[in-house]
Protein backbone atom coordinates (compact mmCIF):
# COMPACT_ATOMS: atom_id res chain seq x y z
CA UNK A 1 0.00 0.00 0.00
CA UNK A 2 3.44 2.59 0.47
CA UNK A 3 5.86 1.01 -1.72
CA UNK A 4 9.24 2.68 -0.82
CA UNK A 5 10.46 5.27 -3.34
CA UNK A 6 13.30 7.27 -2.38
CA UNK A 7 12.59 9.86 -4.90
CA UNK A 8 8.85 10.79 -3.72
CA UNK A 9 8.37 14.31 -2.12
CA UNK A 10 7.18 13.51 1.47
CA UNK A 11 3.09 13.98 1.20
CA UNK A 12 0.12 12.21 3.17
CA UNK A 13 -2.22 9.76 1.45
CA UNK A 14 -4.73 11.33 -0.63
CA UNK A 15 -6.69 8.00 1.28
CA UNK A 16 -5.32 5.38 3.68
CA UNK A 17 -5.83 2.32 2.63
CA UNK A 18 -7.38 -0.99 4.55
CA UNK A 19 -4.57 -1.80 7.30
CA UNK A 20 -2.48 0.71 6.94
CA UNK A 21 -3.15 2.05 9.88
CA UNK A 22 -3.38 -1.25 11.71
CA UNK A 23 -0.15 -2.03 10.56
CA UNK A 24 1.58 1.23 11.31
CA UNK A 25 -0.09 1.18 15.10
CA UNK A 26 1.35 -2.33 15.68
CA UNK A 27 5.55 -0.97 14.49
CA UNK A 28 4.87 1.68 16.99
CA UNK A 29 3.65 -1.06 19.63
CA UNK A 30 6.86 -2.72 18.49
CA UNK A 31 9.46 -0.45 18.33
CA UNK A 32 8.16 1.39 21.28
CA UNK A 33 8.50 -2.01 23.43
CA UNK A 34 11.51 -2.67 22.24
CA UNK A 35 13.25 0.69 23.21
CA UNK A 36 11.92 0.39 26.50
CA UNK A 37 13.02 -3.73 27.28
CA UNK A 38 16.52 -2.50 25.74
CA UNK A 39 16.66 1.30 27.14
CA UNK A 40 17.29 2.32 23.48
CA UNK A 41 18.11 4.43 21.78
CA UNK A 42 18.29 1.48 19.32
CA UNK A 43 16.19 -1.08 19.00
CA UNK A 44 18.99 -3.66 20.80
CA UNK A 45 19.82 -1.36 23.05
CA UNK A 46 22.90 1.17 22.98
CA UNK A 47 24.44 0.19 19.54
CA UNK A 48 22.64 0.49 16.31
CA UNK A 49 22.70 -2.96 14.99
CA UNK A 50 21.12 -5.22 11.89
CA UNK A 51 17.53 -4.31 13.81
CA UNK A 52 17.33 -0.97 13.14
CA UNK A 53 18.93 -1.27 9.64
CA UNK A 54 16.22 -4.02 8.68
CA UNK A 55 13.61 -1.00 9.80
CA UNK A 56 15.37 1.76 7.64
CA UNK A 57 13.12 1.45 4.85
CA UNK A 58 10.05 1.72 7.16
CA UNK A 59 10.88 4.74 9.20
CA UNK A 60 11.35 6.28 5.31
CA UNK A 61 7.91 5.41 4.64
CA UNK A 62 6.23 6.46 7.52
CA UNK A 63 7.79 9.92 6.74
CA UNK A 64 7.27 9.74 3.11
CA UNK A 65 3.33 9.05 3.64
CA UNK A 66 3.17 11.31 6.34
CA UNK A 67 2.42 8.04 8.31
CA UNK A 68 3.20 8.06 12.82
CA UNK A 69 3.53 5.21 14.41
CA UNK A 70 2.24 6.37 18.25
CA UNK A 71 4.84 6.81 20.07
CA UNK A 72 8.12 6.02 18.05
CA UNK A 73 8.41 9.11 16.42
CA UNK A 74 11.68 10.20 18.47
CA UNK A 75 13.37 6.93 17.00
CA UNK A 76 11.88 6.92 13.69
CA UNK A 77 13.44 10.56 13.24
CA UNK A 78 16.95 9.02 14.94
CA UNK A 79 16.95 5.81 12.96
CA UNK A 80 16.86 8.21 9.64
CA UNK A 81 19.32 10.85 10.78
CA UNK A 82 21.78 7.70 11.24
CA UNK A 83 24.89 8.16 9.33
CA UNK A 84 24.23 5.05 7.64
CA UNK A 85 21.38 5.81 7.19
CA UNK A 86 21.65 9.22 5.64
CA UNK A 87 24.34 7.84 3.43
CA UNK A 88 22.05 4.93 1.88
CA UNK A 89 19.77 7.00 1.34
CA UNK A 90 22.17 9.71 -0.93
CA UNK A 91 23.51 6.99 -2.44
CA UNK A 92 19.77 6.13 -3.81
CA UNK A 93 18.72 9.48 -4.34
CA UNK A 94 21.90 9.56 -7.21
CA UNK A 95 20.47 6.88 -8.69
CA UNK A 96 18.75 8.26 -11.97
CA UNK A 97 16.95 5.00 -12.18
CA UNK A 98 13.43 4.63 -12.31
CA UNK A 99 10.33 2.37 -11.70
CA UNK A 100 7.31 4.48 -13.34
CA UNK A 101 4.83 2.36 -11.15
CA UNK A 102 5.75 3.20 -7.79
CA UNK A 103 5.52 6.79 -8.82
CA UNK A 104 2.10 7.18 -9.22
CA UNK A 105 0.17 7.03 -5.78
Amino acid sequence: ACPMNIHRAPAPLTATPDGVAADVARLGELWCWALAETGGPWLGGPRFSAADAFYAPVALRLHEYALSAPGSADYAKRLLDHSAVTNWISMAKADSRRLARYDVE
